[in-house]
């Protein structure tokens, strides 16, 4: 990931969360496989980008997501 990206992503997470939404987490989340398949689904309906799926569903980071719309779609 380029260092672009990776500022990009933190400005994503700042204007989403704040600054609280940058602290570093004590402990993962974890999301049930149920969740996996809805969001992958929501995503894939609505036509909009991985970042504004993890911002609507509350998803830690825009890579999780994709990698579960890959997943979803074998």
């Amino acid at each position: 990931m380029s260092t672009k990206s990776i500022l990009l992503q933190w400005l994503n997470v700042y204007e989403h969360y704040g600054f609280e939404g940058l602290e570093i987490k004590r402990k993962k989340r974890t999301y049930y496989r149920e969740f996996k398949l809805n969001a992958g689904e929501y995503y894939l309906t609505k036509i909009i980008s991985y970042r504004e799926a993890t911002n609507q569903l509350d998803i830690d980071a825009p890579a999780l997501l994709t990698a579960w719309v890959l997943k979803y779609n074998k």
